[in-house]
């Protein structure tokens, strides 16, 4: 993790206009449409299948389908994010943070609440054990104590508005270090960093692309770099940031727009078969569904 929070070395300076000409392309093409409002789901599974999107729009949503696995890693970042906010340079063990954290319903969603409030004591103390575990391995390698290295929680702006065309993110849970302004520009040495389930892949610093997007639009440059961290495993993945990989990113968010656009006119459908099929609500009923052969 020292490594991918070392942003020193990074090569990429990033002029202020380049990113206004950015920030004007995003707005320009939202004129003339209704108001739009985007996550990276919405880009990933728009640019995946039309189909995809539509089906999941469709599909319940809430905390109540996941499995007892996905709950508990939901409350760990949950956690895990008001661990940075408020005690993890204050040197308040971890073990009592969770412990007191799990007795206060205040910050819980009800789904959370409710689950929590069925658990036997054996399952709440091997709850307890497993996040603060989580929470210690984080707090060893995130600089939180380290005033020069600016640790803050999620993106500065999590909901940016262009027109008609407004960007909301929540995949980000810490960003570290900021930019260096000099001159016209900037050096690039933010990492934004998200912390997912499982394994990191390759597909979860896909998904950042969205958030990198709007940290560039907001902030005047780029980050330096985007992880993601496994919360079962503590692995991290880590893509350096270019202009060319941030370019690809608002493209992604403006042909998404325009996709969904036809979608709500009730255009045909753009059904694009793949590794996708096989987590798609509509994947029994869909002609070109691939869900189930070998090649997948």
């Amino acid at each position: 993790m020292a490594e991918v929070l070392d942003t020193q070395d990074h090569p990429y300076g990033f002029r202020f206009d380049w990113v206004g000409r950015l920030k004007d392309a995003l707005g320009g093409s939202a004129e003339g449409g209704s108001s739009r409002e985007l996550t990276s789901i919405d880009v990933v599974q728009a640019m995946d299948c039309e189909g995809l999107w539509v089906a999941n729009r469709d599909e319940d949503s809430s905390q109540a389908r996941f499995s007892f696995a996905g709950r508990q890693a939901l409350l760990t970042r949950r956690l895990a994010r008001l661990w940075g906010r408020h005690e993890a340079g204050r040197g308040t063990r971890p073990f009592l943070f969770v412990e007191s954290s799990l007795k206060d319903p205040f910050w819980m969603t009800e789904l959370e609440s409710n689950w929590l409030g069925e658990q036997s004591l054996d399952e709440r103390i091997e709850l307890v054990g497993e996040v603060s575990a989580v929470l210690c391995r984080l707090q060893n390698q995130i600089p939180f104590d380290d005033v020069s290295a600016g640790v803050h929680v999620g993106l500065a702006q999590r909901r940016v508005e262009l027109g008609n065309l407004i960007l909301v993110s929540d995949d980000v849970d810490f960003r570290v270090r900021t930019c260096e302004v000099e001159g016209e520009g900037a050096w690039a040495r933010t990492v934004l960093l998200a912390l997912v389930p499982e394994k990191p892949t390759m597909a979860d610093l896909d998904r950042l692309g969205f958030s990198a997007a709007m940290h560039t639009i907001t902030t005047g440059c780029p980050p330096a770099r985007v992880a993601a961290y496994g919360l079962l495993d503590g692995k991290v993945t880590s893509l350096d940031v270019d202009a060319e990989w941030i370019g690809l990113q608002v493209g992604f968010i403006m042909a998404t727009r325009k996709n969904i656009e036809r979608i709500q006119r009730g255009d045909t459908l753009r059904l694009t078969p793949g590794r996708h099929c096989a987590h798609c609500p509509a994947r029994q009923d869909c002609p070109l569904s691939r869900f189930g052969l070998e090649e997948f």
